[in-house]
């Protein structure tokens, strides 16, 4: 656990950078956020919110992913439902990278 604490003092020893990607429960699309993590003595870090994009999801993967919550979808249609994500989380984050004018090389994370 010591090595823990250790290596996340030294992570946040000065600011980072960060991507967060996420869908929420509403099914409507992806939210990309990027966000600074800002050191500060003895207190948490400060977030700065960078940027944020929003995109919403076409019609057949919102309701491929509404079946999925429902259990009216067939294993290979997971499957491929995952790949298709991944492709959209990704484009999603480039797109969010672009209209921040930031590089994702210069993330952190």
């Amino acid at each position: 656990m010591k090595g823990l604490k250790k290596a996340r003092k030294d992570w946040l020893s000065r600011p980072r950078t960060v991507c967060g990607i996420m869908s929420g429960t509403s099914f409507d699309g992806t939210d990309v956020a990027f966000v600074r993590f800002v050191p500060r003595k003895k207190k948490p870090p400060r977030l700065e919110l960078i940027s944020f994009y929003s995109e919403k999801y076409p019609d057949e993967i919102k309701n491929k992913l509404f079946a999925a919550t429902t259990g009216k979808i067939e294993i290979g249609e997971i499957s491929s439902l995952n790949f298709a994500l991944a492709d959209i989380y990704a484009a999603a984050t480039l797109k969010a990278a672009e209209a921040a004018g930031t590089k994702l090389s210069d993330l952190d994370a």
